[in-house]
């Protein structure tokens, strides 16, 4: 019996001391509670944000916050806290911190400011890594620097580059864009073609708004293809005139019509061509594939010179418009017109992904043999590659497990 009690306590001492080593979270749900407890037991903070129905969340809790190394060594250098994004939407932190994915993780010091955030599953020696990275990066104190630098007029190339694109977007995502408009309105026409500010105006390409920032890509985007990868910059003005407008045309046509009334107003280089490619790409939405394939075709070859890209792009609507889809049987002249973008896209900019069009192209066209052939030179060219989710829409099926 006396050994029985002995090994007994001997468990429970050893349940207990894991307890204890892992991290304790705290059930405060005054944000002020916890700030005020961070700076009596003069410890940093730091926050899980995590969902229910998160696996990696799941996982972390499981695999690295239950480790008796991460628990010692996060209970005594901080105030450790989880919070639901779903659940506890309201708590105060998240009216000062925006996670877009999860898990994250937030290090703050006392007084609440940013040091680092994180996110997804890290095993424990990568995650106290990160531990030790975040406590060394002190963000939100770079914040009020760079802020103050800024309130007090500086606007050197480098600096408004790190403070919009690296800095404010940690704290203030939605700031960035009037922040970027205000340092174009302060700069002079010479500036304004300057190769900086393209690659600045080229980051804004997921919106289409009547502002400096559009004006200026479009106003500028002659100089920006001769000082910049052409192809970069074609890429970024058929984004905004383009493929916004048409993503308004297959889900909100009040969307799509306040796109044109916008554009319509602005004056731009290859206007009228712009507004050719989107009557074509409206047809091949519309499976109106005959006609906008012999557009297509047309349009290419006519500003082949100029534009290269554009071979590329259609081919690209002619995917996600569904035309690959065995439930379509296109006729002789639609699959020579297919072959014959996906050649031209492949010659004039070879890639793995204007490679993997060539190969659609052929098997679509049932030539099996020349897919299988173009598929096995794909290692020997370089990225982009096609991605993932373009597969089922050419019939394609891509294992993520396998790679396959």
């Amino acid at each position: 019996m006396t050994r029985i009690l002995s090994l007994c306590f001997i468990l429970l001492a050893a349940v207990s001391t894991r307890l204890q080593a892992q991290i304790h979270f705290s059930t405060a749900d005054d944000w002020e509670t916890v700030l005020e407890t961070a700076r009596q037991e003069q410890k940093n903070i730091f926050i899980d944000v995590y969902t229910s129905w998160c696996g990696p969340c799941k996982r972390m809790a499981r695999e690295v916050f239950s480790d008796p190394a991460v628990g010692k060594y996060m209970n005594d250098r901080f105030v450790c806290i989880q919070l639901d994004a779903e659940k506890q939407a309201g708590h105060p932190f998240f009216r000062l911190f925006k996670p877009n994915a999860y898990p994250t993780y937030y290090w703050l010091d006392a007084d609440g400011l940013l040091l680092d955030s994180r996110s997804g599953y890290m095993p424990g020696e990568t995650f106290l890594q990160a531990v030790h990275e975040a406590v060394e990066n002190q963000k939100g104190k770079r914040l009020k620097e760079f802020t103050a630098r800024w309130k007090g007029g500086e606007r050197d190339t480098a600096f408004v580059e790190k403070y919009l694109f690296e800095v404010l977007p940690q704290f203030h995502p939605d700031s960035v864009r009037p922040f970027l408009n205000q340092y174009l309105a302060g700069l002079t026409p010479e500036q304004l073609r300057s190769p900086s500010t393209g690659r600045m105006v080229m980051r804004f390409t997921r919106n289409l708004e009547d502002d400096l920032i559009l004006r200026t890509l479009l106003g500028q985007s002659s100089s920006y293809r001769e000082q910049l990868t052409q192809e970069e910059v074609d890429k970024a003005i058929y984004l905004v005139l383009v493929r916004i407008p048409m993503m308004h045309f297959n889900t909100d046509k009040n969307l799509y019509a306040a796109d044109l009334q916008l554009l319509n107003r602005l004056d731009y280089p290859d206007k009228e061509l712009y507004n050719k490619i989107r009557e074509i790409e409206q047809k091949l939405f519309s499976a109106q594939y005959g006609e906008g394939l012999q557009q297509a075709v047309e349009l290419c070859q006519a500003h082949e010179q100029e534009h290269p890209s554009f071979y590329s792009e259609l081919y690209y609507t002619l995917i996600i418009s569904k035309f690959f889809q065995p439930d379509y049987n296109p006729g002789t002249e639609e699959l020579s017109a297919t072959l014959h973008l996906a050649k031209k896209a492949f010659h004039l900019s070879p890639s793995q992904n204007t490679l993997s069009y060539l190969a659609a192209a052929y098997a679509r066209a049932g030539n099996y043999r020349k897919a299988y052939q173009a598929l096995a030179y794909l290692p020997f060219y370089k990225a982009p590659t096609l991605s993932n989710a373009v597969y089922p829409l050419l019939g394609i099926v891509f294992d993520r497990e396998k790679g396959e």
